[in-house]
This record gives structure tokens, C-alpha cells and sequence, in this order.
């Protein structure tokens, strides 16, 4: 790709299980991209933890992602219909359960500290963090089942042209800067579809 050529459209789908970084991550890339953001979280939980309507969320997304370049992170299925055949990569975020937990425990124990806003301007509660329906013990009840989807998704997806990314690694910054080169290289042959990283 030389100087004044433009890239082509860079429509990525992050998923990942709790903790993996799939937001941080996104909105890197998005900044690398110069495209929009899009946090799935944001949009499906509305105050006091209700769930949006079904309907009105897939139309919610469907607007939020009408530009060329979009980085989508999460997996609603209801949204997901809408945007999986315009992705043109998809990353899955992998890494060492006890890396994902750590950080997850330090981001939900900091926020329930802080009174920090989260998704629908909601705030991390002791019932919340401890309680039967806690991110932290839902997060290790899933974590098997969560891979064994992520690669069933992966095998779905597996065909040219769109890229796949599955990555282990810790630094989510580089991996956005990494993946931004690769992306805009637009010099991706069969063979390299797929990557792990």
C-alpha cells in the first residue's frame, strides 16, 4: 500500500472471556484504525442491571456500526447476527485463565472501591462482586465452555478474505499497533489468514 492509496475498510470483532482485555484492547485498535468503538456491554445493560429489549439493542448496533471502520467488542448473539458476515477479521483475545482472573479481580475489587460508573452508569455493590451472580464466579464457570465456543466460532469463520487473530499475549497495546500494520498492509495472502499471536 503506498502513501496515497486508502486502506481498505477495517470492520474487526473482538471477543474474549472476562478479564481478557477485549475493551481496552478495541479501543486501541479503534484509535490505531481511526475508526469508532463500539463496547457491547455499554449498550445491552441499561440502569440497575435491567437488560435492553431485544429489538431496540440490535437496532442500537446496527446504527453504531454504520461507518466503513469499526472496532465491535463482545458477543450478544442478537447483535452479533447483525454485524458477523460484514467483519472483515475477528480477534480472539486468549489468555492463561489465571491472567484473565487476576486482572479481572483487580478491575471489579478497584471499582467497587472507586463507586466508578460501568456499563449503563451502573456501580460495582458487594452483591454485585460477591454475590451469586458476580461477574468473578461467573467468570471461572464459563471460562471452559467460553474457549470451546471461541474455537467452534473460529472454525465457522475460517475463510478468506477475512482475517483471523487468536492472541495469548499480555500486551494488548502492541497487539493493536501490530494488528493496525497488518490490516492496512492489504498484502495478505491465503496462507495468512490466520494468525496467533
Amino acid at each position: 500500500m503506498t502513501r496515497g492509496d486508502k486502506m481498505s475498510p477495517a470492520r474487526v470483532w473482538v471477543v474474549g472471556v472476562p478479564g481478557s482485555g477485549k475493551s481496552t484492547f478495541a479501543g486501541d485498535l479503534a484509535r490505531v484504525l481511526g475508526g469508532r468503538h463500539v463496547q457491547l456491554d455499554s449498550m445491552f445493560w441499561l440502569p440497575d442491571w435491567k437488560i435492553q429489549e431485544a429489538d431496540v439493542f440490535a437496532r442500537e448496533v446496527e446504527s453504531a456500526l454504520g461507518d466503513d471502520t469499526w472496532v465491535v467488542d463482545g458477543a450478544f448473539p442478537v447483535a452479533v447476527d447483525g454485524f458477523i458476515e460484514r467483519s472483515t477479521c475477528v480477534v480472539w483475545l486468549d489468555p492463561p485463565l489465571w491472567r484473565s482472573w487476576t486482572r479481572l479481580v483487580k478491575r471489579t475489587l478497584g471499582r467497587l472501591v472507586s463507586g466508578e460508573q460501568i456499563c449503563g452508569g451502573n456501580r460495582e455493590s458487594a452483591a454485585s462482586v460477591f454475590g451469586s451472580h458476580s461477574i468473578l464466579w461467573y467468570a471461572l464457570k464459563i471460562h471452559r465452555e467460553q474457549r470451546a465456543t471461541n474455537e467452534a466460532l473460529f472454525a465457522a469463520l475460517d475463510h478468506p478474505p477475512r482475517v483471523l487473530v487468536r492472541a495469548r499475549t499480555a500486551d494488548t497495546r502492541k497487539l493493536a499497533r501490530r494488528l493496525a500494520e497488518i490490516l492496512r498492509s492489504g498484502d495478505l495472502g491465503p496462507a495468512r489468514r490466520s494468525w496467533s499471536l
